[in-house]
C-alpha cells in the first residue's frame, strides 16, 4: 500500500483503539480517512460516492464503494468521464437532477481556524464563549401539537408531523448558518449585521453547540432566540447554557460544563432561559435581554466608556458590595464609592454631571432590590469582560 500505512498488526489505533494497519501517526485506515475526510466537509460543496479508491485515503464505505469531497468543477468532470462515478449528494446549496441523489442541509458555518483565532477576535478580554441548547417540550409539540378538539384533531396526521420535523431540522441545519453569518445583536450596540466570530461543532435537529469569540455567542444566543420566536411563531421555546473559557481549555471540559448550565436553564420556571457563567446566574430570556442587557448592562457601558479614567477599580469594589450586601455597612460602603465618582465640580461640564447623577440614582436603586441586584451582578461580570484589555484576561 501507498498511503503510509504499515503492516502491524500489534499496534492499537489511537483513535479507535482496534488493532491493526496503521500509518505514521498511529491511526487506522477508516480513521485516518475520517479525519482527511473531516477537513473538507466545510469548504466543499459536494460529496461524492465512488467505485475505487483512487488515492488510497477514501473514506471507505460498504459494498466495497468509497466517499470523497469535490468541487462543482471536479465533479462535473468526474461525471462527464464517468470515472468510477455512483452518486453525488449537494450541501446547502438547491442543485438538483438526475446526478444529484438528494441534498444535504448542514451546519457548517465557521470563522476562524483555531480557537486561539475565535478567542483573538473577541471584544475586550480574549476569550471564548460556549454555548448548547436545544427546544424545550420537542416531545410534547410532537404529541399534541396538531391536537385539537374543537376540530376533532383532524390535523393529527403522520405527514403532518414528519413536516413540523424537517422544518425544524432545516432551522437547526441551514438558517443557523445564515444566524452567524448576519449577525444582528452585539453588545456594543453595532447596527449593522455583520459575521461572527464563531464556528459550528454541531447545528441540527432541535440543538445547537456553538464555540466562538465570547462576545459573539453571547450575541449569538440572543439572536437565535429571537429568530426561533419568529420562525416558531412563538410557539416553541428554547433554553441555553453559555460559558466562557481560555482557548486552552479542554473541549471536553467546556462540553461539560456548558451542559450542566443548559441543564439549569432547563429547570427554571417553564424553562425558555439562558444561564450564564453559573447556574446562579439563570434568567429568562426576557429578563436577560432587557434587564440584564439592555438596561444594567448598557447602564454600565454607557457611564464608564464615557469615564474611563475613573478606572475600573471603582466597579470591582462597587461589585464586592453588592455581594455582600446583607451587610447593611457594605450599602453604607456603596453609596461612599458612588460619591466618589462623582465629577469634580471646577473641571467637568454639566452633562457629565447629569450623567452620573442618573447612573448613582439607578445603581442605588438596584442594590436595594435583590431581583435588580442580582441581575446587575450579571451585567457587572459581562462588562468586565468587555471593558479588560488582552493582557488582563
Amino acid at each position: 500500500m501507498n498511503n503510509g500505512l504499515q503492516a502491524d498488526h500489534q499496534r492499537e489505533c489511537k483513535t479507535c483503539r482496534r488493532t491493526g494497519v496503521l500509518n505514521e501517526e498511529n491511526d487506522c485506515e477508516i480513521c485516518a480517512a475520517l479525519k482527511d475526510f473531516s477537513n473538507q466537509i466545510q469548504t466543499k460543496l459536494f460529496f461524492v460516492i465512488v467505485e475505487e479508491n483512487e488515492t488510497n485515503k477514501l473514506l471507505p464505505l460498504p459494498c466495497g464503494r468509497f466517499l470523497l469531497a469535490e468541487t462543482e468543477e471536479m465533479l462535473l468532470k468526474r461525471i462527464q468521464q464517468k470515472k468510477s462515478y455512483v452518486r453525488a449528494y449537494c450541501k446547502n446549496k438547491m442543485y438538483t437532477g438526475s446526478n444529484i441523489a438528494a441534498k444535504l442541509w448542514v451546519g457548517d458555518y465557521k470563522n476562524g481556524d483555531t480557537f486561539e483565532e475565535l478567542a483573538k477576535n473577541a471584544g475586550g478580554v480574549k476569550k471564548l464563549g460556549v454555548l448548547r441548547a436545544d427546544v424545550d417540550n420537542l416531545g410534547q409539540a410532537f404529541v399534541k401539537g396538531f391536537e385539537s378538539e374543537k376540530n376533532g384533531n383532524r390535523y393529527v396526521t403522520i405527514s403532518r408531523t414528519a413536516t413540523f420535523s424537517r422544518k425544524l431540522s432545516i432551522f437547526f441545519k441551514r438558517y443557523v448558518n445564515g444566524l452567524l453569518r448576519n449577525g444582528v445583536y452585539w453588545l456594543d450596540g453595532k447596527s449593522e449585521p455583520s459575521e461572527r466570530f464563531a464556528a459550528v461543532v454541531y447545528s441540527g435537529g432541535d440543538d445547537v453547540f456553538i464555540v466562538g469569540a465570547w462576545s459573539d455567542i453571547i450575541g449569538f444566543a440572543v439572536d437565535l432566540h429571537n429568530s426561533l420566536t419568529r420562525f416558531a411563531q412563538e410557539t416553541l421555546t428554547i433554553s441555553a447554557g453559555i460559558g466562557i473559557y481560555p482557548p486552552k481549555y479542554p473541549i471536553v471540559a467546556m462540553a461539560r460544563e456548558v451542559e450542566a448550565l443548559e441543564d439549569a436553564a432547563k429547570s427554571y420556571p417553564e424553562k425558555n432561559a439562558v444561564a450564564i457563567f453559573n447556574e446562579s446566574n439563570t434568567y429568562s430570556w426576557k429578563i436577560f435581554i432587557e434587564n440584564v442587557l439592555g438596561e444594567k448592562y448598557r447602564c454600565l457601558a454607557d457611564f464608564f466608556d464615557q469615564n474611563q479614567e475613573r478606572g475600573k477599580a471603582f466597579l470591582y469594589h462597587l461589585l464586592e458590595y453588592i455581594r455582600n450586601s446583607e451587610d447593611r455597612i457594605n450599602i453604607a460602603r456603596f453609596a461612599y464609592t458612588l460619591a466618589r465618582l462623582e465629577p469634580d465640580n471646577d473641571d467637568d461640564d454639566e452633562l457629565q454631571k447629569k450623567q452620573y447623577q442618573e447612573f448613582s440614582r439607578k445603581m442605588y436603586q438596584w442594590i436595594c432590590s435583590e431581583t435588580d441586584r442580582k441581575q446587575l451582578i450579571t451585567a457587572i461580570y459581562i462588562y468586565v469582560y468587555s471593558a479588560r484589555k488582552e493582557m488582563e484576561g
